[in-house]
């Protein structure tokens, strides 16, 4: 018979302005960009693997990039994306995420 294991996790308490995070602007605008937790990495990885379709990388690029941000930020970043008329698109998103990064790990890639 399997024996039965509970696993939890320790609260920890939201802070804002936390470790590690970044703020920066886009287009005038202020936006504060948390670090992403592992399973958020984790995430990312396996929607970016080589079994899937582009579609389903940029989406999973956008879904992480979007999770960076409180409310507020996440709204702005997703209004711009979805507005026709801003030219606010994926490559700005993918400089922004190899910008992040860099900062995060301390090593730029230029």
């Amino acid at each position: 018979m399997a024996q039965f294991k509970e696993f939890t996790t320790a609260a920890e308490e939201k802070v804002e302005g936390g470790p590690g995070d970044i703020t920066f602007t886009i287009d005038g605008r202020e936006l504060t960009a948390r670090p992403p937790k592992d399973g958020q990495v984790a995430m990312m990885m396996a929607r970016m693997g080589r079994h899937s379709t582009n579609n389903d990388k940029v989406a999973g690029m956008i879904d992480f990039f979007v999770e960076l941000f409180d409310e507020a930020d996440e709204q702005y970043v997703v209004d711009r994306l979805l507005d026709g008329d801003d030219d606010f698109g994926i490559t700005q998103v993918t400089d922004i995420m190899t910008w992040l990064m860099e900062e995060w790990s301390k090593r730029p890639t230029k």
